[in-house]
C-alpha cells in the first residue's frame, strides 16, 4: 500500500510545471532573455535599472536603431544609451528617453546644434539661410565673439547680424560677411568712423593725424559746420579739420588751429582782412572807418596805385587827386540810330575806355529786349520786367508805354561778356565815386540833363510786378568827379558837368540804379 502511494505522489509532481533560472543567454542568432517561464523577452525591457530592446525574434538590439521612426543608440552591452555620446570622434546627445538629439537643442542651460544625422556641429553652420557659430565643444555663440581674429556679433538667438545694430545702447555696423570692423569706411555712400570696439564715433575724433567730426547720425560732416555754437571748416571732401586759409565754395576763410573761423585781420603771406561775417572778403569793404578793395582771391591792395585811387602800407584808400577825369570816347544815340539806345551807347563809350571796341550794331543785337510795348488789358498795362529785358525796341522813340529801358541786372549778362561789370544799385554817389577814382566808367541810371523826374506811369508784369516809368528818363556815363561836380558822357546831350547834389538828388528819386565797367 505504502508503495503504491508513493508512486501516486511522484507521478503527480512530475506533471508539475518546470521553473527555469532568468537571464541573458548567447546564441548563435544572438543575446537573447529567457524569462523565468522560459520565454524570450521582445520589445522595450527594463532589466535591473537598465533599458534594452530586444526584437520581434527576441535577439538584444546594439548600435544605432531606428526604432518607431526615433533613432537610439545602444551599448555594445546593449544598454540603452543617454545624454552625451562620443563615438569614432563625434558627439552626440541622446535624450533621457534615449532618443538622439537634431537640430537647436537647448542642454544644461546652452545651445548645441544636431545634423540630421544626431553629429553635434561645430565652427559655421548655416540653418534656414541664418548663419550661426559653434565653439569647439558644440556651444551655440552669442554675443561678442572674436572667431578667426575678426570680430562678429550674435543675437540672443545665435544668429550671426549684419547691418545697423543697437547693441547694449550703441550703434554698430556689421558689414555683409558681419564682420565688425574698425577705422573709416563708406557706408551707403556716407562716412563713419568705427572704434576698437566697434562702436560707432560720434562728435570729435582723432584718426590716424587728421581731427575728424561725426555728427550723432555717425556720419562724417564736411564744409563749414556750426558745433558748440562755433563754426568750424572741415574739408569738403574728405572732412579733416582746417587751418589756416582755405577756399570753400569758391570762398575763402581763414582758420584756427583749433578750426575755428576767424575774423578781422590775419597774415598768412600777407595781411588779409577776413570778415565778420566769416567770408573772405573781396571787392570794397568798408571796415573800422577805411575803405579797402580786395580782389577776387581776396588779396588786399596796399602800397600801390589805381588810377586815382592810393591804398596805404595797410590797405587804406584814399583818392590821389580831388579832380580826376577820365578820357573817354563820346558817342551819339540819334544820330546812330538808336533814339532810346542810352544804355548800350553808354556802355560802348564805357567799353571802349576799358580797351574793348564794340559795335551799337552788337550792343544792340545781344542786349535781351521785348521789342513790344506796353498792351492794355484788364484795366492795366501790361510790359516785361526791365530787369530781364529792354521794354520794347531801342530803335524806336522813347514815350509813355513806349521804348522804355533796362535796368543794371538785365546789362550784366551780355556786358559781362566783354569786361566785367558790378551792380552798384542802391550803393550812393561815393561808392560811384570810389569807382570812378580805380579807372572804372559807372553807367548811372536818372534823366536828361538830371531834371526833375516827370510823366510817372505804371506798368504791370505777367506775373503781377509793378513798376513806375517817367517820360524823361535817361542813362548816361560817369567818367571823373571834382570836390562839387560829376563829369559825364552823355549820348542826348554830350559832355556834360553836373552838381554832386543834383545827380544824388535825381538818382535818389529813380532808384539809384547804377553799373560799373571794369
Amino acid at each position: 500500500m505504502k508503495r503504491y502511494v508513493w508512486m501516486v505522489v511522484l507521478s503527480f509532481a512530475m506533471l508539475l510545471p518546470i521553473h527555469a533560472e532568468a537571464g541573458f543567454e548567447t546564441t548563435p542568432a544572438g543575446t537573447v532573455y529567457t524569462a523565468t517561464d522560459g520565454t524570450l523577452l521582445t520589445g522595450w525591457q527594463t532589466i535591473d535599472g537598465k533599458t534594452y530592446y530586444f526584437d520581434a525574434n527576441g535577439i538584444m538590439v546594439t548600435g544605432w536603431q531606428l526604432i518607431e521612426q526615433a533613432t537610439y543608440y545602444f551599448n555594445p552591452d546593449g544598454a540603452l544609451a543617454t545624454g552625451w555620446l562620443s563615438l569614432d570622434g563625434k558627439r552626440y546627445y541622446l535624450f533621457p528617453d534615449g532618443k538622439m538629439a537634431t537640430g537647436f537643442q537647448p542642454i544644461d542651460g546652452k545651445t548645441y546644434l544636431f545634423g540630421v544625422d544626431g553629429v553635434m556641429q561645430k565652427g559655421w553652420q548655416t540653418v534656414a539661410g541664418k548663419r550661426y557659430f559653434f565653439h569647439s565643444t558644440g556651444v551655440m555663440l552669442t554675443g561678442f565673439w572674436t572667431v578667426s581674429n575678426n570680430r562678429h556679433y550674435f543675437a540672443p538667438n545665435g544668429a550671426l547680424l549684419t547691418g545697423w545694430q543697437t547693441i547694449n545702447g550703441n550703434r554698430h555696423y556689421l558689414f555683409a560677411d558681419g564682420i565688425i570692423r574698425t577705422g573709416l569706411y563708406t557706408v551707403s555712400g556716407q562716412k563713419y568712423l568705427f572704434l576698437t570696439n566697434g562702436k560707432m564715433a560720434t562728435g570729435w575724433q582723432t584718426h590716424g593725424t587728421n581731427v575728424y567730426f561725426f555728427g550723432t547720425d555717425g556720419i562724417r560732416r564736411h564744409g563749414l559746420q556750426t558745433i558748440g555754437g562755433k563754426v568750424y571748416g572741415l574739408h569738403p571732401t574728405y572732412g579733416y579739420r582746417l587751418r589756416g586759409k582755405q577756399t570753400l565754395d569758391g570762398v575763402t576763410y581763414h582758420f584756427h588751429s583749433t578750426g575755428v573761423r576767424e575774423t578781422g585781420w590775419k597774415y598768412t603771406t600777407q595781411y588779409e582782412y577776413f570778415a565778420p561775417a566769416l567770408t573772405k572778403k573781396t571787392d570794397w569793404q568798408l571796415i573800422n572807418g577805411n575803405w579797402y578793395f580786395f580782389d577776387a582771391s581776396g588779396v588786399m591792395y596796399k602800397n600801390k596805385r589805381v588810377g586815382n585811387a592810393t591804398f596805404g602800407s595797410r590797405g587804406a584808400y584814399a583818392p590821389a587827386l580831388s579832380v580826376y577825369k577820365m578820357n573817354v570816347p563820346l558817342y551819339r544815340q540819334f544820330q546812330m540810330g538808336y533814339p532810346s539806345g542810352c544804355e548800350f551807347f553808354s556802355l560802348k563809350m564805357a567799353l571802349e575806355k576799358k580797351g574793348r571796341v564794340v559795335s551799337a550794331e552788337t550792343l544792340y543785337r545781344e542786349m535781351p529786349k521785348s521789342m513790344w510795348n506796353a498792351r492794355y488789358e484788364n484795366r492795366l498795362y501790361r510790359w516785361v520786367d526791365p530787369n530781364v529785358m529792354f521794354t520794347g525796341d531801342p530803335k524806336g522813340t522813347l514815350g509813355k508805354y513806349r521804348n522804355y529801358g533796362i535796368y543794371p541786372k538785365g546789362m550784366i549778362g551780355f556786358s559781362s561778356k566783354y569786361r566785367p561789370v558790378k551792380d552798384m544799385s542802391g550803393q550812393g554817389l561815393a561808392s560811384i565815386e570810389r569807382e570812378l577814382s580805380m579807372g572804372n566808367p559807372v553807367i548811372v541810371w536818372a534823366s536828361v540833363d538830371f531834371k526833375t523826374p516827370y510823366g510817372y506811369f505804371n506798368w504791370y508784369t505777367a506775373s503781377n510786378q509793378k513798376f513806375t516809368g517817367f517820360l524823361n528818363y535817361h542813362v548816361m556815363l560817369a567818367t571823373g568827379y571834382d570836390k562839387n561836380n560829376l563829369y559825364i558822357n552823355d549820348p542826348y546831350r554830350g559832355r556834360l558837368v553836373i552838381p554832386k547834389s543834383q545827380v544824388s538828388a535825381v538818382m535818389g528819386a529813380t532808384g539809384w540804379k547804377a553799373l560799373s565797367v571794369r
